[in-house]
């Protein structure tokens, strides 16, 4: 779909060249969290981790019975382990924060079944807006930060009863004594200090985090979005020329200074009486005939999306409408089903009694759909 020669955007583009593809926000961020965790080492060994404790207690009908005993034993809320997914997103902070809720019945457990138990690592929590984020990244870089997270990762270990693994200094082989090593493979850095915790897992983790966020949200994107947002009755720069002329250039419209300064005065004074709350509020205020270019530009700005969650969502309603026991439903029937499904907020504000009363209408029947009740 993202091809720039062949796919979907290039195929659209011949045909609408002002057209602009955007990846969805929100699994752009939850890429940045992905490729982190890949990259540094010391991430990708704690959800590794992580996915083996699922496992465990997943699979086993034993293991999950006696996960279930200790926790009721131990008096914790009973939840269960969250278990990772590329595609469900947020699963890295609900998979820690599941783990951290249950540790010591985890701990418990393991020890019962003398299995092995992997060091405790924290992580940072992300939020949801690209621009918090990265501020937030850049200023979680300080030594405060890294003591706080120590200190947190240490009164884990001693309310767990988890000892501080001591690992000696590896000495270099007798054959490689003439040679100079720079790097191993393989090996993966004690995270006993505070010095080693910041330089081998938090910060590398926040730098490439900030790179990622950097590199995956293009200018092109930006300036349309700061162009949207100047579209928005709650953003600063409602209506700022400098802004509407970023996405009326894109659209090859020239937006008018005295239609700008008209709709200031008109919006402001309707935003007072409680008329003005969104977008759709604006351009429906914004009546052509008045505002020609302005109204142009909000309405360019209401079908830009900034998210596919909704498109995605309705592939996975389709996959759950039409199974083997459906096959045979008609093109029309689906259709209906499945607008149904995606719209299901606004189907259960309908009446009911007003939507029998118009199927009665449609045409006339054989038999009246509700019975009457006997004549007094």
């Amino acid at each position: 779909m993202s091809g720039s020669v062949s796919g979907v955007q290039a195929r659209v583009r011949e045909k609408h060249p002002e057209a602009v593809y955007i990846h969805c926000y929100a699994h752009e961020l939850n890429l940045v969290l992905c490729h982190t965790c890949r990259a540094v080492p010391e991430a990708s060994d704690l959800f590794d981790t992580l996915e083996s404790v699922y496992c465990f207690f997943s699979v086993s009908i034993v293991n999950h019975q006696k996960f279930s005993d200790v926790q009721m034993l131990l008096g914790l809320k009973k939840s269960e382990l969250v278990q990772l997914s590329k595609t469900r997103w947020a699963c890295q902070v609900k998979s820690v924060r599941a783990m951290l809720d249950n540790l010591q019945a985890v701990l418990k457990c393991l020890e019962e079944s003398a299995t092995p138990l992997a060091d405790s690592v924290d992580l940072a929590q992300a939020t949801l807006f690209k621009d918090a984020v990265l501020e937030t990244l850049k200023s979680m870089r300080t030594d405060e930060m890294v003591e706080k997270l120590y200190n947190e990762a240490k009164a884990i270990c001693d309310a767990n009863n988890i000892s501080e693994r001591q690992t000696g200094r590896r000495h270099k082989q007798r054959r490689m004594e003439d040679f100079t090593v720079e790097s191993t493979l393989g090996t993966r850095a004690h995270l006993g200090t505070e010095d080693q915790l910041k330089h081998s897992l938090f910060y590398p983790c926040l730098d490439r985090m900030v790179t990622e966020l950097d590199s995956r949200f293009s200018d092109v994107g930006a300036e349309l979005m700061k162009g949207i947002q100047a579209c928005n009755p709650a953003a600063d720069d409602f209506l700022s020329e400098d802004s509407l002329d970023l996405i009326a250039t894109h659209y090859k419209m020239s937006v008018r200074k005295e239609e700008i300064l008209v709709a200031k005065q008109f919006l402001t004074s309707r935003k007072r009486e409680g008329a003005v709350s969104d977008m759709g509020s604006v351009y429906k205020l914004l009546q052509p005939e008045m505002f020609p270019t302005l109204s142009s530009v909000v309405q360019a700005a209401l079908t830009i999306p900034v998210s596919s969650c909704t498109c995605e969502r309705s592939f996975s309603v389709l996959r759950r409408l039409h199974t083997w026991l459906r096959r045979t439903m008609g093109q029309d029937r689906l259709h209906h089903l499945a607008i149904m499904a995606v719209e299901k907020e606004a189907l259960c504000g309908l009446d009911h009694g007003d939507v029998i009363d118009r199927f009665a209408q449609v045409k006339p029947r054989r038999y009246p759909l509700m019975l009457k009740g006997p004549k007094k």
